[in-house]
């Protein structure tokens, strides 16, 4: 069986072709997170092939302090862009920290977010990231609550509020190159904290919590049910995640 494979020239032909191909067509950049879930590593539906479309700038800093990224840019061209790593080293951090060298010369923001099990999506949840497709722009968690056949386009991080700390770790199996047990986020400032899960089998979710909120190891875990798999049942999980956070947010800045 011949699978199509079409290469648009612009996003606004890419949303058309992905329609005319009816509901099984997938988009496709790297395809790093995409070919885990074809049959014998092949697909078996329609791709709409992102790869030629223009990127643009991979970094725009907005007046108001936002950084916006695009969601075309691969992991490895944003783990290393300077002024990235200047305005939010955190991002660049994270990235080099959830996949090899091969996997994000490959890979896409846009690509990770789409997947919804990447481990890039906890930590921009955590930060209040908005995207934009060709609908316009949407706070990413609304997007991943009501996700459409939009494109993604680009994602903006707010500018940090003064004294805020970020905090970011994924646990998996073994120290690298690893599959996800969970992926935990976390801003604090003198408003509260903005916590958030993901990666592999768990959903990505985000709680905000006043600054008066109780971030003990069992308030934790609390917030969040999480999925069991082969590997951890879901209450082990929930106290993995709760326990990680915990002594993150224990630690003295």
């Amino acid at each position: 069986m011949t699978i199509p494979i079409i290469r648009p020239r612009t996003p606004e032909e890419a949303l058309v072709m992905r329609r005319s191909l009816g509901e099984r067509a997938r988009y496709i950049a790297g395809g790093t997170a995409l070919q885990l879930a074809w049959p014998e590593g092949r697909a078996d539906h329609p791709l709409v092939d992102l790869s030629g479309l223009d990127a643009g700038p991979l970094m725009r800093l907005e007046e108001d302090g936002a950084v916006t990224l695009s969601a075309f840019a691969t992991l490895e061209s944003l783990r290393r862009h300077e002024g990235l790593a200047r305005r939010l080293p955190v991002l660049p951090e994270a990235i080099g920290a959830i996949a090899a060298w091969g996997v994000r010369e490959l890979a896409t923001l846009g690509g990770n977010i789409a997947w919804r099990a990447g481990d890039l999506v906890p930590l921009l949840l955590a930060l209040d990231a908005s995207v934009t497709g060709l609908d316009g722009e949407v706070a990413l968690s609304e997007w991943l609550a009501e996700p459409g056949e939009d494109l993604l386009l680009s994602v903006t991080v707010p500018a940090l509020p003064a004294g805020a700390r970020v905090i970011f770790e994924k646990v998996g199996r073994r120290a690298a190159f690893t599959p996800s047990l969970v992926t935990v986020a976390a801003v604090t400032g003198p408003a509260g904290t903005r916590i958030a899960l993901g990666g592999g089998p768990v959903p990505p979710s985000v709680a905000a919590l006043p600054a008066t909120a109780a971030l003990s190891q069992e308030a934790l875990g609390a917030l969040f049910a999480l999925p069991a798999d082969d590997f951890l049942s879901g209450p082990a999980r929930s106290r993995l995640a709760a326990r990680v956070l915990a002594g993150h947010l224990a630690e003295t800045p």
